[in-house]
């Protein structure tokens, strides 16, 4: 199992451990992000609102 790295706020650390371009990570459940793109194909028109999507499997292979 991987260990997890958090960033430690230290006062006696050199600038230069503290002054790395970090971004912002996203950090909603996978299942909330697909959800969120699927929504938003649905708004672009993608899929018709009320119209069944294709299955699981061809939804994976679109998005590879």
């Amino acid at each position: 199992m991987a260990s997890k790295s958090r960033v430690v706020e230290c006062p006696n650390w050199p600038d230069h451990f503290t002054r790395w371009p970090l971004q912002a990570v996203d950090n909603r459940r996978l299942y909330r992000q697909i959800a969120d793109q699927i929504a938003a194909l649905i708004e672009k028109g993608e899929y018709a609102v009320g119209a069944r999507l294709p299955p699981e499997r061809d939804l994976a292979s679109s998005w590879v």
